[in-house]
């Protein structure tokens, strides 16, 4: 909801605008601070659930599906939308086209059967020169389980759903939807004009009979952007046009390309890696003309963001005695879901669950393995392809896995253009990067000796584009290895010393 004391995009940023400007009623983006605490989910809970009948516990680990913490690549997510949302706001104030004798020459320019006020039809906007090149684009693009959907809706929030400005208009600062399960563009177009309805809108799509054809729903979707100013479209689970042949395969994103440019709408993508061929080569070029780009997120790698997230999530225990954190647990959860934070959450549910049914009184490290192991026999095959960087197998697994973003650095973060070094330089980055997580970790967690860090060197030196979490997989197997030697050493003299006679006194056999 708007809240009267956050001051509007036109305020902070100066502008000269209208009294009917949408800048003028729309809030300004909030700081990091507000992210976390209106972002963030952090379910009830009290130690002394613990002692509740198990039925009563098992219901209550369905609450941790509602757990969500705030990392700084959703930040990321958030800035480009509401960037995108103000500068489309702002390219189609310097047109004219929000209020006005401007707007209204803009409407003629459109046309379907109810409007039909002109000829001319998908004309693109004229203006100043000294105006934007034109509205945003962008999109967010990364494997299932990373909670992508998830920050989209909850960064959505941060907006009024409608607007309506003094004289009377009504507009809505943002349209979310899903691709059609199909795939097929009618049906995406359908979804947009219902999400318009229930955000309160008119029902434009009765008013267009039980049938209408693609190019006319098409049409009349440029009309309605224009008549309630719709600030920014999100089209999730973009990826779902792939279930279509050939070119239909492009339809949605072509035809959201198009009104981004015929009705100066912003566009925001999100999908999985599989997408990318299609949207990201599209998004790329736009951002090589000043525009957002693209945002990929990859599982989360052991790090920080890792440990503030599963330390956090640790806290949600039902069983009967509660399991301390511990580096090596956070270490074992990583392994076990290759930082892919869906499977963590599933994993962490599905083994307090066979605690609780069999009456084993915590979780432990070979319950979690016996549960992984058991559940996730499904994803076990990517999982495998994750943990041991193993490009081949990634291939299969497109749906889940893109093999061709190994160069990108896994911190979320969007990749900037780099025309001299390119891809080399930044999987050299990326590379740097794992390792420096690898140590970091490996010092904090593993009471690591000396001999642990020159492992890590000589593993990297062998496979520098290990992830980090293989890296401390690979120096932690080393580790235990010695550990072994050393304790069967110790064993070998002591077992040797109680055999060994001792003469009469001052003599030794």
């Amino acid at each position: 909801m708007m809240n009267d004391k956050i001051p509007s995009v036109a305020e902070v940023l100066g502008l000269e605008v209208g009294e009917s400007s949408i800048l003028e009623e729309l809030p300004c983006l909030l700081d990091s601070e507000s992210y976390e605490t209106l972002i963030s989910v952090y379910p009830e809970y009290k130690e002394s659930e613990r002692r509740l009948p198990k039925s009563s516990r098992i219901a209550l680990l369905n609450t941790i599906e509602t757990f969500f913490q705030t990392m700084e690549h959703h930040y990321e997510v958030i800035d480009t939308i509401y960037t995108c949302l103000v500068a489309g706001y702002q390219y189609r104030e310097q047109m004219g086209v929000t209020r006005g004798k401007g707007r209204v020459q803009w409407l003629r320019r459109r046309t379907d059967d109810e409007f039909s006020i002109g000829t001319e039809v998908n004309r693109p906007l004229e203006g100043p020169e000294s105006a934007p090149f034109g509205s945003p684009m962008a999109c967010l693009l990364g494997i299932s389980g990373l909670g992508k959907s998830r920050t989209i809706k909850r960064a959505l929030e941060f907006l009024p759903v409608k607007i309506v400005l003094p004289d009377g208009t009504l507009h809505f600062p943002c349209i979310y939807v899903q691709c059609a399960h199909d795939g097929q563009l009618k049906g995406t177009l359908k979804s947009v004009f219902r999400a318009i309805h229930k955000a309160g809108g008119p029902d434009y799509l009765s008013l267009m009979g039980s049938n209408p054809t693609v190019e006319r729903l098409k049409d009349k979707l440029i009309k309605v952007i224009g008549i309630h100013l719709i600030g920014i479209i999100v089209i999730d689970e973009i990826q779902n046009g792939l279930v279509q042949k050939g070119i239909h395969q492009l339809a949605v994103v072509n035809c959201f390309v198009e009104l981004n440019n015929t009705a100066q709408v912003p566009i925001f993508f999100v999908g999985t890696p599989s997408m990318k061929s299609m949207v990201a080569d599209t998004v790329y070029g736009l951002r090589r003309a000043g525009k957002n780009g693209a945002i990929f997120w990859e599982p989360c790698d052991l790090n920080g963001n890792w440990e503030n997230f599963i330390s956090a999530l640790w806290i949600y225990q039902w069983t009967s005695k509660y399991t301390k954190f511990t580096g090596e647990l956070s270490y074992l959860m990583h392994d076990l879901s290759q930082g892919i934070f869906g499977i963590a959450v599933s994993l962490f549910i599905l083994t307090q669950r066979r605690a609780i049914e069999n009456d084993i009184d915590r979780i432990t490290p070979d319950l979690l393995r016996e549960i992984a192991e058991e559940k996730l026999f499904m994803v076990a095959p990517a999982l495998q392809a994750l943990r041991t960087n193993d490009t081949v197998a990634m291939a299969k697994y497109t749906d889940l896995l893109d093999q061709g973003q190994t160069g990108l650095h896994k911190s979320s973060r969007s990749t900037p253009d780099i025309p001299d070094a390119g891809e080399e330089y930044r999987a050299k980055c990326h590379s740097k990067a794992q390792y420096e997580d690898a140590k970091l970790f490996i010092e904090k967690n593993l009471n690591s000796d000396k001999q642990a860090i020159i492992d890590l060197q000589t593993i990297y030196t062998q496979d520098p584009n290990l992830r980090s979490s293989t890296l401390v997989h690979k120096v932690h197997k080393l580790m235990l290895a010695r550990q072994k030697r050393a304790r069967e050493g110790r064993s070998s003299d002591a077992t040797q010393g109680s055999r060994t006679w001792h003469g009469p006194r001052g003599q030794r056999s």
